[in-house]
């Protein structure tokens, strides 16, 4: 049916039921104000909601490289590893679980599916950090404790680096050292197993494969990112 017909038809209708036509205009005007005051509001709803998303990106990325230094730093230190736990255990986990948390919520699934990716893999350099960091700290007490003149420690260390060593005069000294107390059952027990045979190097814990890791679920996270907030809005 044409337009012209149908608004003459509903004039005719407005007409015989004595509705006035001025009040039929406003009803049309009334009508017409409340779709656009909806397509408004949800344009503005789309826009803040990718403003969030777009943010908690953001905050995310610049958390995870932020925590990735951090991991790197400890896994290369010596120092007590007392003085990261805090660190590296809680405060690095939830700088970087909050902006994820966020991206859960807000989405896309695909997001929040690259981003836990990206968090699964930050979980596993901090893991292999904190185990170096301990590592080094255990060599390096009994580095410092055969230096300052304890001749017990002095004495395994150069049984564990004698090239022409046994495994017999090998386990001689870890027994050894076990019994100076300078080193807890655990740490001694990580130590001995990281140690190489006739060096003081240790094995490495898989660094950098859990770095590799991260830059690139990293990256795949960013990709989706700027594929989804390069989309025009529905």
């Amino acid at each position: 049916m044409q337009t012209e017909s149908i608004a003459a038809l509903a004039a005719s209708a407005a007409a015989v039921l004595g509705v006035p036509a001025a009040l039929l205009v406003g009803f049309r005007q009334a009508r017409a104000a409340r779709h656009a005051a909806e397509l408004t509001a949800r344009a503005t709803h789309d826009q803040v909601r990718r403003q969030a998303r777009r943010d908690a990106a953001v905050e995310f990325i610049t958390a995870v490289e932020k925590a990735k230094g951090a991991a790197l730093r400890l896994y290369e230190s010596d120092e007590p590893v007392e003085d990261y736990l805090v660190l590296a255990e809680h405060r690095v986990p939830l700088d970087v679980n909050r902006p994820l948390a966020v991206i859960r919520i807000e989405g896309p699934d695909v997001l929040a599916e690259r981003a836990q990716d990206v968090g699964t893999a930050m979980h596993g350099l901090t893991v292999r950090a904190l185990r170096m960091n301990r590592l080094r700290y255990a060599r390096s007490v009994l580095r410092h404790a055969a230096d300052t003149g304890n001749e017990i420690i002095a004495a395994a260390l150069a049984q564990l680096t004698d090239p022409a060593g046994t495994d017999e005069q090998r386990t001689e000294a870890w027994q050894a050292i076990g019994e100076t107390g300078l080193l807890t059952r655990h740490q001694l027990g990580t130590l001995r197993q990281h140690w190489r045979h006739n060096s003081p190097d240790l094995k490495p814990v898989g660094i950098a494969n859990a770095s590799a890791a991260i830059k690139n679920t990293l990256d795949a996270f960013i990709e989706a990112a700027r594929t989804h907030l390069d989309e025009p809005p529905a």
